[in-house]
This record gives structure tokens, C-alpha cells and sequence, in this order.
């Protein structure tokens, strides 16, 4: 016996749930926002992406224009404080420059990441010795130590996506 299709609302081995999956899951993979706005996810990221990418570039710039002020905060165990002024100012342009590529920004993401790490002495340092900066309070001197996990975590959100 042969049945007719156009009879049946739903075709014969249609099961509603099965086809309720379906239609959700062949929905677009992205969503279209209005006036180009992305995701809240995708717009925090780009912010993040932003903060970090101008933290870095206005820093490197400073540690050219200012190599002298940078110089007094690195510890006195690190020889040649001028040349690591020079080197981090650098890294920091590089890190910024390579944001800028989609391809090259987890690698960024990465460097910027040591480079805060490894210039986190030199705040520490400051800290410690607040009497050699007294331009600066000494409680935006231990802000700025909690302030470098904000930096990191700003660092892994806008450029460590999930694969």
C-alpha cells in the first residue's frame, strides 16, 4: 500500500523532537546583530583586545621617550637597567604590533603575557622602595601589583581563544 506524502502534515518517520534539534542546529553558527554588534562574549574580547593592545603600544612608546624614568625602577640586580628599558619597550611594540594580526595573536597573547610577568619585579621593586618616588603615592604603587593580574587576565581574554 502506497501512501501519500501530502496527506501527513509531517512526513511518516518524523518524530517532533528529532525535528525540533534539527531546526535549532541548522541555525547560521553565527548570529546577525543589529547595527554590527557582536556577541557580548565577542565584544568583551574585542575590548579586552583593545585595552591591551594600547596598555602596550603607549608603554613601549614611553620607554623610549622616558628611558631615563624607566630606568630608575628596574632592581639593581639586573645589570644594564637602560638596555632592559630599551629590550621591554621593544617586546612591548612587538607584542602590540602582533595583536593586530587575527593569526599572530594567541603567539602575542602568549609573549605579553611573560612580559608582564618578568617585568612584575621592577613594580615590586618600586613598591618596596617608595621613598625614591615621591611623586608617586605609595598606595598607587601597590595598586599597580593587583592592577598587573587585571592586565594578565585582559591579556588571556582577548587573545586565548578556544579552539
Amino acid at each position: 500500500m502506497l501512501i501519500n506524502a501530502t496527506q501527513h502534515s509531517q512526513p511518516p518517520h518524523s518524530v517532533p523532537e528529532v525535528d525540533q534539534l534539527v531546526t535549532q542546529h541548522s541555525q547560521p553558527a553565527h548570529k546577525v546583530y543589529p547595527y554590527g554588534l557582536a556577541s557580548s562574549g565577542s565584544r568583551l574580547r574585542h575590548i579586552a583586545l583593545g585595552i591591551v593592545f594600547a596598555w602596550f603600544l603607549v608603554g613601549g612608546i614611553a620607554h623610549f621617550l622616558l628611558p631615563h624614568t624607566f630606568a630608575q625602577i628596574v632592581p639593581p640586580a639586573v645589570p644594564w637597567p637602560l638596555a632592559a628599558v630599551y629590550i621591554s619597550g621593544l617586546l612591548e611594540l612587538i607584542g602590540a604590533a602582533a595583536l593586530i594580526p587575527a593569526r599572530s595573536r594567541r603567539w602575542a597573547g602568549w609573549g605579553l603575557m611573560l612580559l608582564t610577568i618578568a617585568v612584575t619585579p621592577a613594580n615590586v621593586y618600586m613598591w618596596q622602595h617608595a621613598e625614591r618616588f615621591p611623586e608617586v603615592a605609595p598606595w598607587l604603587l601597590l595598586l599597580r601589583l593587583p592592577l598587573q593580574l587585571v592586565l594578565l587576565l585582559a591579556i588571556v581574554v582577548g587573545t586565548q581563544t578556544r579552539k
